[in-house]
């Protein structure tokens, strides 16, 4: 009976994540006081890359602006959003994410 010999490769990546607040639907923000960009509630959680609950402590902490349409939805001022994460450094602000700023 031979041997089997047995090789192991590791393959280690890294990836950098690329955040682009300046996407979404654009309206106006009256805390903000100019027209944002604004998404949905959990669009903008993925985007901030912490849970739906958190963003609604920010939101209800007044930290994160919201508006709401006259069809009752709520959405998230992307630019207010933004500037809390690179403020806290929290979620996705980290050193492998580009916060892109145009």
């Amino acid at each position: 009976m031979m041997k089997r010999k047995r090789t192991v490769k590791w393959v280690e990546q890294q990836t950098t994540t690329v955040v682009d607040f300046d996407r979404g639907i654009k309206g106006f923000c009256v805390r903000c006081g100019r027209d944002s960009f604004l998404t949905g509630i959990e669009q903008a959680s993925v985007l901030a890359g912490i849970g739906v609950r958190a963003l609604w402590q920010m939101i209800e902490s007044s930290a994160v602006h919201i508006v709401e349409p006259s069809d009752g939805s709520l959405l998230v001022c992307l630019p207010s959003l933004k500037a809390l994460i690179r403020q806290a450094g929290i979620a996705k602000a980290g050193p492998d994410v580009d916060v892109r700023e145009k």
